[in-house]
């Protein structure tokens, strides 16, 4: 069950848990700290934008009003021993500081969101707010990661009555929880496999009736055409809504946005322009781009010691041709730091791109139209 549908099945009676959402998301960094004031942040503005929702549920809002004036004021009291908020408390030292930064969360904010959470949840079953960390691999590295999560995990993983989800690409989620001071605060990762290709054409029509503002808007990348995007870049759908906000750019540049008929016979075109961009740039020798033809044909990925597979004698060999694609960007590689002889490759986004133009641009979709017809 998604936070949404838990919004509303308490509103509808069917759960006496309330399981609302941080809208902000936010994104992983290297200082943990500065991580945690985003978090405080935006968990007291979730607080602020679902007080309606939650009184309507009969939850208790009484400490929002001093968390809203807090949020709100320009310039934060403070001095002595302790806090002084909006001029009430403390002793007569005094001194002022704009709201934001270091200063305006220690003066006292993360204690107001603490007691508001407790108060608002007063127990585990009455419920909660859902926050995601996203694009855990910015990190590049599983032992940074864990670094980061590990200090995380007495300050932001410590919030009564907040639960995150760790979102994250290449594997780098599984391997950066295996602390065992993450015991206990991290559940197992959970494998998110790609989206079905039977399933993409639906999603990206449900998305574009949600965001389209005229019943009549016709979108440059349509289900079809997504597809497609899809499926030439392996299923990644990042990539794949990478490429298709370039394609729409392309469109516009070309003047060719707001035709009644659909696009695909133009996607075929830019990705035959994109495709020979980035391979005029690329000098390589024929034996590194017959590795790489091997490689996009036996699924994008592999390791050195797979050498004996692509025809070469020992995997230093085949590291060399890799060192050249990994040059000119058509792979990338990751290194595990629990072995640093252990390295796994993958075709880059350019990788595919590249490779659905010497295939022959031979990849269309069922019920797609032929390139050129």
């Amino acid at each position: 069950m998604n936070v949404f549908t838990a919004m509303q099945a308490k509103s509808t009676g069917h759960t006496q848990q309330a399981l609302l959402p941080i809208d902000r998301v936010l994104q992983i960094r290297s200082d943990p700290d500065r991580l945690h004031r985003e978090a405080i942040l935006a968990i007291a503005q979730a607080l602020i934008t679902h007080r309606p929702q939650l009184q309507s549920f009969g939850y208790s809002t009484s400490n929002f009003g001093a968390l809203e004036d807090w949020l709100n004021s320009p310039v934060v009291k403070s001095g002595g021993g302790g806090a002084q908020f909006l001029g009430t408390g403390g002793n007569a030292e005094v001194t002022r500081e704009v709201n934001t930064g270091d200063g305006f969360l220690d003066s006292g904010l993360e204690t107001l969101v603490r007691r508001a959470l407790e108060d608002t949840f007063p127990t585990d079953s009455a419920g909660a707010l859902i926050g995601v960390i996203d694009n855990v691999e910015l990190l590049s590295r599983s032992n940074e990661a864990r670094r980061v999560l590990e200090e995380l995990r007495d300050t932001t993983f410590d919030l009564p009555r907040v639960r995150w989800v760790l979102c994250g690409a290449l594997g780098i989620i599984r391997s950066s929880v295996t602390s065992s001071r993450l015991d206990g605060r991290v559940a197992p990762p959970i494998e998110v496999p790609p989206v079905a290709d039977d399933d993409i054409e639906a999603l990206i029509q449900t998305r574009l009736e949600y965001f389209k503002v005229r019943d009549d808007a016709t979108a440059p990348v349509g289900p079809t055409e997504f597809r497609h995007l899809y499926q030439i870049c392996h299923n990644n759908l990042r990539d794949a809504l990478k490429y298709a906000q370039a394609f729409s750019v392309w469109l516009d540049l070309q003047d060719e946005l707001g035709r009644p008929e659909n696009y695909f016979e133009l996607l075929e075109v830019w990705l035959a322009e994109e495709a020979e961009s980035i391979t005029k740039a690329i000098t390589l020798q024929p034996r590194a781009w017959k590795l790489f033809d091997d490689l996009a044909g036996a699924g994008g990925a592999c390791a050195p010691s797979d050498n004996e597979k692509f025809g070469f004698n020992t995997p230093q060999q085949m590291r060399t041709n890799f060192a050249a694609l990994e040059r000119v960007n058509l792979i990338k590689g990751e290194v595990d730091e629990d072995d640093l002889r252990r390295r796994t490759v993958n075709l880059s986004d350019k990788g595919w791109i590249v490779h659905y133009a010497r295939s022959g641009f031979a990849s269309a979709p069922a019920g797609a139209p032929e390139a050129g017809s």
